[in-house]
């Protein structure tokens, strides 16, 4: 099955090899899987996803008709921001309730933790953000976050009351996370912790088809995410670490530029196909950070990683953040390796070593070359022939470094 023709549960199929990632078991070909407990708790998990991604095309409906004019048959009544929001939350509620394989959900939008009945309780956490991006206009990048925990107090034979310290858990725990953009086309983008994958919604179908295989973030990249509008906000030693990230050059020999949506779903999307970083720092007015540690930067840090990027809280990854509470928040970094990586040095103060610099600043110069190599040769081809951009530093591999044979 090849990518266009895959669809979302097909792929999950194929991932039963890695139950043992789940249960620390493995299935032997000759023993019956479905007798098995791990065989039970991989298909609980599907379900799960299978609800969260039946949510997702439901809120992608409700995205697209909010952009018709109130007095439309298909509208009924004006959506405002806040009824979308409301709307979203409430369909997510239900789509993960009528699986009954989770035990807690936690919402951006509900201010405790929601136990399910207990007649209908699964193994399984899902915390989320069920429409981000809000603010913008109607169908205009606009998102959803979500992410998946065991219940720890789950003990296989007698079940124990969940509680919020089966929510509050570091984003290291998850089994599954993901998040959805809408637009023009639906994407969901997910990970079970081998990868990530993208799916997009086709719509004659109205199923998800795999359409991204294993995605990789740039090694680096030159443009960066942040609102610089609380620049005066900043203290002094974050503000001096911003200008000096700003005015560095990328390790392709570019000048780093400013693109932002405001949309956090957006923003990283453009960082796992392109590269870059996207910047969430403290200020005055949001001292502990801006984005919430449980459903927002834990998934989306969980994602990074697997796709070969880096997410930091300026001090230590996000993954290993614990929030002390539902609605925690948390300074937060996230992107390409060497950016992140340059920005973390920046902020802690601490000068690289001097031969890193050096090949660092060999490698800058080995792209600007191949780049204006790729178009010379470019130029010098007929004017009909499609331009091939040769493999640059862009590449998801480490870039090649001048060393010492010895």
């Amino acid at each position: 099955m090849g990518l266009g023709n895959t669809s979302i549960l097909q792929y999950l199929m194929k991932l039963r090899h890695a139950l043992h990632a789940l249960e620390n078991v493995e299935c032997s070909a000759t023993e019956d899987r479905r007798s098995l407990p791990v065989f039970d708790a991989w298909m609980d998990l599907v379900a799960v996803f299978s609800a969260v991604s039946v949510a997702a095309k439901r809120v992608g409906a409700m995205v697209r008709r909010a952009g018709l004019p109130p007095g439309s048959s298909r509208v009924a009544g004006e959506w405002s921001a806040m009824k979308m929001e409301q709307e979203a939350n409430r369909i997510w509620i239900d789509e993960l309730s009528a699986s009954q394989r989770s035990c807690l959900l936690v919402s951006e939008d509900l201010p405790e933790l929601l136990v399910l009945d207990e007649e209908t309780q699964g193994k399984f956490v899902v915390v989320f953000d069920p429409l981000t991006g809000r603010a913008n206009p109607p169908c205009t990048e606009m998102g959803a976050i979500f992410g998946i925990f065991r219940q720890l107090s789950y003990g296989g034979t007698k079940e124990h009351s969940p509680d919020w310290r089966d929510a509050l858990q570091p984003a290291r725990q998850l089994v599954c996370a993901g998040y959805v953009l809408y637009g023009p086309s639906v994407v969901l983008y997910s990970s079970f912790g081998a990868g990530v994958q993208g799916f997009t919604l086709d719509g004659a179908m109205n199923d998800w088809v795999l359409t991204q295989q294993q995605v990789r973030i740039p090694f680096c990249g030159h443009r960066y995410s942040l609102d610089e509008g609380f620049e005066s906000l900043w203290d002094g030693e974050l503000r001096d670490a911003v200008r000096r990230f700003k005015l560095s050059v990328c390790l392709n020999g570019e000048r780093r530029s400013l693109r932002r949506t405001g949309s956090m779903v957006a923003d990283l999307h453009r960082v796992m196909v392109d590269g870059g970083v996207v910047l969430y720092p403290t200020h005055a007015d949001g001292p502990r950070g801006q984005l919430k540690v449980l459903y927002e930067a834990g998934p989306l840090a969980f994602l990074v990683e697997q796709a070969g990027g880096r997410a930091i809280d300026g001090k230590r990854s996000l993954l290993d953040v614990r929030p002390a509470a539902l609605h925690d928040h948390v300074p937060a970094y996230m992107g390409s390796v060497d950016d992140i990586e340059l920005l973390e040095q920046l902020l802690r103060k601490v000068d690289r070593d001097p031969m890193f610099q050096l090949r660092r600043s060999i490698s800058i110069q080995e792209g600007m070359l191949k780049r204006n190599a790729a178009s010379d040769e470019h130029h010098a081809e007929s004017s009909w022939e499609p331009f091939e951009e040769g493999g640059g530093i862009l590449a998801s591999a480490l870039p090649l470094l001048h060393e010492d044979d010895s």
